[in-house]
């Protein structure tokens, strides 16, 4: 049985089929007994919120000398989110106020904590509402006393089928040597899904109708470049698939030598493809790769991370410690990028009626002098030791680069600076696609948010599921607008951005839209490289 679905982690495997039930926290039912007091109900949470921790402890241990700090740090989040004292304030106030079970009021405040985090459509905000949801199984599984569904480890090859998964079971099947898996539900643009594309995973997306569907221990061939999962194969099925695996395998062993040549097509036109990087130790991995500089730093983590704004020296010493593989080269450095309706611990942000549409990017920044001022303090102080750019996300309105402008020269003459670095600006909207010629005196280079361009230019959420399907790349509207932004950026640098930059099929039509700058997730650019060098453009 053949079935189609979304390539969200490019790979070809096979193995036989383990069926993994997918654990809702919000399905979980009540079984303890229910004339317990409200103050024996807070114990049950305290002690179940010990035992996970002691448990998320344990696995990071366990991962020390196998993971990179980025994904054992997914299970630290989870601890944090656990002890956050806000967290807890809101079940107390849950079970003072008729919620009399321990559950009701976990679900309640978890549940309410993942919806204001999702409704940020911020790609890092939204991977917190999956630590989130991650935090809160691990919680009702402890409170309901009932066994966690745990993994199983793999004695041979196997592809993990099941509905969707959560980042942390995504580490741990990196960890038991899955060699791929099978979703049928989910996002490629969800957090899970990234990770797995860092991992190497080969993973398919919205591929079965349930993952029973499939049955257990028959062999399924998974080819999660084309987005097809064969089921029970035939002999002469398996034999070409082996050969398709083989050719692939080929392409990827080529891409890897290869990895460090330029990337010039055929008919000499060079294209420079830069990583995409938000933590510490990604630089690194990124210039082992081939890239030949950081096309977007993203800040966020630094601050999602804590409970608190991070001091200036703090802030100064994170950035510098991630970009310092690449010193000499070209980095660009964006501002903060949050949305405007979720109040995120210590910003305090308000609360809107239509975030999607609210203050998000600059417009948050704009609102929060205190916090841009402190970006551009600290970047200033970079730039004197590792040179830098800095990019404006969300722009829409030329005076919004203006007012960033003349707010960078101020504080660089305050911290006694001879000049200021490069200002660009990050469009990702039509708006902002339409008006280059406004941005264009203020600018002086530009990136293209794609992942929103293409949410906002056909109005389809980047991580709603039930709209995927409408979230197409190839759209002649994107098209329209990538060839309307390079053709009036007055020959300065646009930078592409976001999912489509590490597409490989839309190579062609991206180069012929005018772009010469790529910037993406670091193991896809030994691929997109390779195919730079193979097109006859």
């Amino acid at each position: 049985m053949m079935y189609r679905g979304i390539p969200a982690s490019r790979g070809m495997s096979m193995g036989r089929a383990v069926i993994h039930q997918f654990s809702d926290p919000a399905a979980f039912e009540r079984t303890h007994d229910l004339s317990m007091s409200i103050s024996a109900e807070k114990n049950r949470i305290v002690k179940a919120v010990g035992a996970v921790c002691s448990e998320l402890d344990m696995i990071c241990e366990s991962l020390e000398k196998s993971m990179e700090q980025k994904f054992i740090d997914i299970f630290r989040t989870q601890k944090m989110i656990l002890n956050d004292p806000n967290i807890h304030c809101e079940m107390n106030k849950e079970l003072e106020s008729g919620k009399s079970r321990a559950e009701d009021a976990v679900r309640t405040v978890f549940l309410r904590w993942e919806a204001l985090f999702r409704s940020l459509d911020r790609s890092v905000i939204q991977d917190r509402a999956d630590d989130i949801v991650d935090a809160s199984r691990r919680l009702m599984t402890h409170l309901l006393g009932k066994k966690e569904c745990t993994l199983p480890f793999c004695d041979d090859a196997c592809i993990l089928i099941t509905r969707e998964l959560l980042p942390s079971e995504v580490v741990l099947i990196h960890e038991r040597h899955f060699a791929g898996v099978v979703l049928s539900s989910g996002s490629p643009d969800s957090h899970a899904a990234i990770i797995m594309r860092e991992l190497g995973i080969p993973c398919v997306v919205k591929a079965l109708p349930s993952a029973q569907e499939v049955p257990a221990d028959c062999l399924v061939l998974l080819d999660a470049v084309n987005g097809q999962v064969l089921v029970d194969p035939t002999i002469i099925e398996k034999e070409q698939f082996q050969r398709s695996c083989e050719r692939f395998s080929t392409l990827r062993k080529n891409c890897r030598e290869a990895r460090k040549l330029p990337s010039v097509t055929r008919c000499g036109i060079e294209v420079s493809v830069f990583s995409n990087i938000s933590g510490l130790g990604e630089a690194a991995t990124a210039l082992e790769n081939g890239a030949c500089g950081i096309g977007l730093l993203r800040i966020e983590n630094l601050f999602l991370a804590r409970h608190s704004v991070p001091g200036d020296e703090e802030l100064y010493n994170l950035i510098r410690d991630c970009i310092a593989p690449f010193a000499g080269r070209e980095i660009v450095l964006r501002l903060l990028d949050l949305g405007g309706d979720k109040n995120i611990a210590y910003l305090n942000i308000t609360q809107e009626e239509n975030p999607f549409l609210g203050r998000r990017g600059i417009r948050l920044l704009l609102a929060r002098l205190d916090l841009l001022r402190q970006q551009l303090r600290v970047f200033l102080r970079v730039n004197k030791e590792i040179p830098i750019r800095i990019m404006i996300p969300m722009v829409t309105f030329a005076d919004e680069v203006k007012t960033v402008r003349d707010l960078l020269q101020e504080v660089a003459l305050e911290e006694g600076c001879s000049g200021i670095p490069p200002l660009g600006a990050m469009v990702e909207t039509p708006a902002a696609a339409l008006a280059m010629n406004t941005l264009l005196p203020m600018c002086d280079f530009f990136s293209v948010g794609t992942n929103d361009l293409i949410q906002y230019t056909l109005a389809a959420g980047r991580t709603n599921s039930s709209v995927t399907d409408l979230r197409r790349r190839h759209h002649p509207a994107l098209w329209r607008l990538l060839r309307t932004i390079c053709s009036e950026a007055g020959g300065k640098s646009v930078t592409l951005c976001g999912e489509l930059a590490a597409d490989p099929d839309a190579l062609p039509m991206v180069l012929k839209c005018g772009i010469r700058s790529l910037s993406m997730a670091s193991p896809m650019i030994p691929e997109i490289k390779e195919r730079i060098r193979g097109l006859e453009i």
